[in-house]
């Protein structure tokens, strides 16, 4: 096994057996390769890894977070891992599936408490609610809803909920999807 992927291995079984709390901070870099007897670099790759998961966020300055961990998401259901973040229709489509969305809300508003904690954002902002049913070859197999900041997707236009959200943000904004976080 690779030296990151036993961190990785190690850290997940901390954080799903509640050693490392939801919203609780990990160790430094430097603790972690005392603990691991490994190098920076082999902790960054796993860090690195840990956020593409979702399972961390890290803040510079202040270090690497545990995020709000919901039911885990069965493998079923979730597709290989992989480091590119992909979404439903890109998802589906790989698989040559028809896949269609029917927006049930689309609204601009100010994020209850518990939505402002979980984007780490002034509840005085606002977020974009979306809820869609995402459906391949014609049955519906998802509900999503969405919340997301304003200021940091700006513009987000009615074809882009209708379709893609991550297209929108990687292709038309140029941002790169770092983690995202499902819960089932």
């Amino acid at each position: 096994m690779l030296k990151y992927q036993a961190v990785i291995d190690d850290i997940v079984e901390g954080i799903e057996s509640g050693a490392y709390p939801s919203y609780s901070q990990l160790p430094s870099t430097a603790q972690l390769c005392d603990k691991y007897g490994v190098s920076k670099i082999t902790i960054k790759k796993a860090m690195d890894q840990l956020e593409a998961m979702g399972y961390i966020s890290r803040r510079r300055g202040s270090g690497s977070f545990v995020k709000k961990i919901g039911e885990k998401v069965p493998e079923a259901l979730m597709g290989e891992y992989s480091n590119q973040m992909t979404g439903f229709m890109a998802e589906h489509r790989a698989r040559s599936e028809k896949v269609s969305t029917k927006v049930l809300q689309f609204t601009v508003e100010r994020p209850s408490d518990k939505v402002a904690h979980a984007l780490d954002m002034d509840k005085d902002g606002f977020v974009y609610h979306i809820v869609r049913v995402r459906s391949a070859n014609d049955v519906p197999l998802a509900i999503e809803y969405t919340y997301m900041p304003i200021d940091v997707i700006p513009d987000l236009k009615t074809a882009a909920v209708e379709t893609s959200i991550y297209s929108f943000i990687e292709d038309d904004l140029g941002l790169k999807i770092s983690s995202a976080h499902r819960t089932v």
